[in-house]
């Protein structure tokens, strides 16, 4: 009878530490990456993309429970934009990529039209968090942030203004 408790006991023992180093491992989850990948400007404001590379050294899969980021223009600390990223499980063992798309209904005003036009860096800050779900027991709150330069995807927009304008001059002037 006495060996028949101990085996049991010690069945929960491992059970009870394997569970614990999968919480623990769970817990390492971590963001290796967060990147705007691009900014396209559109009729109402802007597109914007990116990803978020996700390691998750678990033996177990990982649902992530929701998503959410703002982006708040440096200096003045505007908000410019906010948007959610969808749901995923973030496999076992590995990196998960999220992406995400979002259009952002802002216009910039016309001092920040200018600085866009005429400076050589506008900041943003591009900060969120992403919600993990423990097996319906624990939640865990994953931040992320990355300092983007609009001026850098706007020059692509600028070169196609100027090369319109030189166009309509052209057939203008003849």
């Amino acid at each position: 009878m006495k060996a028949l408790g101990f085996t049991i006991s010690l069945i929960v023992l491992v059970i009870l530490s394997i569970a614990g180093y999968i919480g623990y491992q769970a817990f390492n989850t971590g963001i290796e990456e967060a990147k705007v990948t691009s900014i396209t400007p559109n009729s109402e404001g802007f597109t914007i993309a990116g990803t978020l590379a996700v390691h998750n050294p678990s033996w177990v899969p990982i649902p992530v429970r929701s998503g959410a980021y703002k982006i708040y223009l440096e200096g003045s600390n505007e908000l410019i934009g906010e948007g959610t990223i969808d749901g995923k499980t973030l496999t076992a063992g590995e990196t998960t990529i999220l992406s995400f798309q979002q259009e952002m209904k802002w216009t910039p005003s016309g001092s920040l039209l200018l600085q866009l036009a005429l400076k050589e860096h506008v900041y943003a800050n591009f900060k969120g968090t992403i919600t993990l779900d423990f097996f319906g027991i624990q939640q865990l709150d994953l931040p992320f942030e990355q300092r983007i330069d609009l001026a850098e995807y706007v020059q692509a927009l600028k070169k196609n203004i100027i090369d319109n304008v030189k166009s309509l001059a052209q057939a203008f002037l003849g």
